[in-house]
């Protein structure tokens, strides 16, 4: 092993590193139903706008300002939650939820995939789906459905 080349690689990394610890951190939280896990997923969420932003990966440097939205809204409505009940309750989602979903994110995916195109952006399509698929997961998150 080289442990020069290992350190060179931490080092240069190491934001990205941060955040995918960070953003697991956030994971493990939200499984576990804790307030705490919204502040934790927004300093991921602001790391990796950085990350991208360097990167010069300007699509998902964008879609990380619509995850901070989402995330500050998770936040409020699962504190107004925890206020108003007294506990974090999750509920299941609802079949016209789960269709509502899916056509909202084909949907997104065409129009994003479109507009991609026309940027000459790699796998447009793909990374659209991704992206549109990504922000339904999101929204069904802040809104404590089971089915993100």
């Amino acid at each position: 092993m080289n442990w020069i080349a290992i350190a060179n690689y931490l080092s240069a990394n190491w934001l990205e590193i941060a955040g995918t610890v960070i953003t697991v951190l956030g994971i493990w939280l939200t499984t576990r139903r804790l307030l705490i896990c919204w502040p934790v997923v927004l300093a991921a969420d602001v790391i990796y706008l950085i990350v991208f932003y360097r990167a010069r990966l300007y699509s998902d440097a964008l879609l990380q300002v619509f995850f901070l939205v989402f995330t500050l809204y998770g936040w409020w409505h699962w504190w107004r939650g925890v206020c108003a009940e007294g506990e974090m309750r999750v509920v299941p989602l609802s079949a016209r939820g789960w269709l509502g979903g899916l056509v909202a994110g084909a949907v997104g995916a065409v129009l994003l995939g479109w507009l991609m195109t026309r940027m000459g952006a790699a796998l447009p399509h793909l990374d659209a789906a991704l992206t549109s698929y990504s922000l339904v997961a999101s929204w069904w998150q802040a809104r404590k459905h089971t089915a993100n």
